[in-house]
This record gives structure tokens, C-alpha cells and sequence, in this order.
């Protein structure tokens, strides 16, 4: 009967293993579908910016509040961009550069994109 046991315990921490790395897999995908979703918006954000700089240069139109309402949207844009790409990297057990914000492995001592050099400090700041 102790195979049965056995073969009993293997699939179902086989299965327990499955669901968490699917639920990870899952997760993932819905934080990179919102991280898209924030940087089409913010796109959209630095061309109607485009617009009303060009309009005012122009035509000489006044667009100071829209300025400064765009530009608060997309500073809160950028900083839940910014914690979404963390969570990202958390999700992943990956770091994020931060001189470029490029995506990197835990190991590196320097940033493979940038160069720039990487310290316990940053990685500790990283993880949290």
C-alpha cells in the first residue's frame, strides 16, 4: 500500500506545483497587459502634450491648464508604470536596472544594456 501513498503524494504535489506556477504564469500576463494598457495611455498623453505645444506656437493658444493637467496624468502614469514593472520583476525574481530600467538577472554586477555598475544597495532597494 506504500506505493499507492506514494503515488498518491507525488501527484498531488505535482498538481499543487502546476496550479501555483499557472496562477504565477496568469498573473504575470494580466500585470503585462496593464503595464501595455498604462504605456499606450501615456502615448497618448505625450501627443495630445505634442498638439497643444505645436497649437500654441502657432496660433499662439493658451493651453497652460491642459499642460498641467496632462503632465500630472502622466507622472502618475509613469510612476504606476514604474511599480507595475517592479511587480513584474518580483513576479519573475529578476531586478530592475536603475539607471535604464532594464529588466536583469539578479547575478549581475553590471547591467548588460547600460553598463552601469550594480550594488547591494540597488538590490536591496530593488526587492523591496
Amino acid at each position: 500500500m506504500s506505493f499507492w501513498d506514494d503515488l498518491q503524494k507525488t501527484l498531488s504535489e505535482a498538481t499543487d506545483f502546476t496550479v501555483q506556477k499557472t496562477t504565477e504564469l496568469s498573473d504575470l500576463a494580466k500585470l503585462k497587459y496593464k503595464i501595455h494598457t498604462a504605456e499606450k495611455k501615456l502615448e497618448r498623453i505625450y501627443a495630445e502634450l505634442g498638439k497643444n505645444y505645436f497649437d500654441t506656437r502657432k496660433n499662439g493658444a493658451d493651453h497652460e491648464s491642459e499642460f498641467n493637467t496632462l503632465v500630472m496624468q502622466a507622472d502618475k502614469l509613469i510612476c504606476d508604470i514604474a511599480n507595475m514593472k517592479a511587480e513584474s520583476s518580483k513576479l519573475k525574481k529578476t531586478s530592475v536596472c536603475p539607471e535604464c530600467s532594464a529588466e536583469i538577472s539578479k547575478e549581475c554586477t553590471f547591467c548588460p544594456v547600460c553598463g552601469e555598475k550594480l550594488c547591494e544597495d540597488d538590490c536591496d532597494e530593488i526587492d523591496d
